[in-house]
């Protein structure tokens, strides 16, 4: 595990809420930093840390300390695989309740105090919907829906089977019962609320909770980060040989039911629908694209543990 440098010390022992964020990529300054300034102020007297994990550097250091002196810093040698990072959080944060998000999301200035309001009714584990920060860039959404899509605005609150891996929160008892987060390179938060449920919890979803996701809007990249998820899911799910040439011989199908089962979460939202509608020319091509990363993987049937980033 890489040497961790933490140089803002807590303040208090006890604390209601840990927001936690691994910084992931090195493009410039402003996600992260856009990300702080939407946040702070919070409403409401509650007491809360930001815990950031980022890569050493004096620049960003100071930056931190000049702008935003509430943040916890937690630094490494260099960026680290989110899972990975989100543990070395973990072993700092003092929240009675821990939420997670990524660097590419803008948060409204209630959601702290209506994290609590839905965490004082009783529920273990809560997040919430996630819309388009930058709805105004057409290719955006393609990553949008291809990540996002299953919690859409307009979803009714209540129990749900997966929560979105940039709003979702644990009560810090039960999350640490539960163990670390499995570490890897997609996706580890599903197989975390996976244990969970398997331990008998319930997700709950609340639109109190929306956030927004600042999305990818180079198509060039969207289509490598298709490709290199698919191959990783594929992997992970360690099917018998026989399933695994069914789905490759099936995979056209298979991807043209992931498009039918977007469609049918899109049409919660008229807007949402609309959109879908108008990037279906790129829509389809990318979800082709993932089905040919999962081809590979099957045929593959590995998972280099060291195989955390797009390649």
């Amino acid at each position: 595990m890489e040497p961790v440098k933490q140089i803002q010390e807590p303040l208090k022992n006890f604390i209601m809420v840990s927001i936690i964020v691994a910084v992931m990529e090195e493009k410039g300054l402003d996600t992260i930093f856009t990300l702080l300034d939407s946040f702070f102020p919070q409403e409401g007297d509650i007491d809360y840390e930001f815990i950031v994990v980022d890569e050493y550097n004096k620049q960003r250091e100071k930056i931190y300390h000049d702008q935003f002196p509430w943040v916890t810093l937690i630094q490494t040698e260099r960026l680290m695989p989110e899972s990975y990072a989100r543990n070395i959080a973990l072993r700092h944060a003092r929240g009675k309740f821990i939420a997670f998000t990524t660097d590419h999301c803008i948060f409204p200035r209630h959601y702290i105090k209506n994290l609590v309001a839905e965490f004082s009714k009783g529920y273990r584990i809560v997040g919430g919907p996630v819309t388009n920060a930058n709805p105004e860039i057409f290719t955006g959404w393609v990553q949008y829906f291809c990540e996002y899509n299953k919690w859409i605005p307009g979803l009714p609150d209540g129990e749900i089977d997966d929560l979105p891996g940039c709003n979702f929160a644990y009560h810090a008892e039960l999350l640490r019962k539960l163990g670390p987060l499995p570490e890897g390179g997609y996706s580890t938060e599903t197989l975390f609320h996976r244990k969970a449920k398997e331990a008998d919890n319930k997700l709950y979803f609340f639109g109190g909770l929306e956030i927004k996701h600042t999305n990818e809007v180079h198509l060039p990249v969207i289509w490598k980060e298709r490709f290199y998820y698919g191959r990783l899911f594929a992997a992970r799910r360690g099917f018998a040989l026989w399933r695994r040439i069914v789905y490759i011989i099936l995979s056209p199908m298979i991807a043209l039911a992931e498009y039918l089962r977007i469609l049918n979460h899109a049409r919660r939202n008229l807007q949402y629908l609309k959109k879908f509608i108008h990037c279906t020319p790129l829509l389809l091509p990318t979800l082709f694209i993932w089905m040919a990363g999962e081809c590979i993987g099957y045929a593959r049937n590995k998972q280099d543990k060291n195989d955390y980033t797009p390649c």
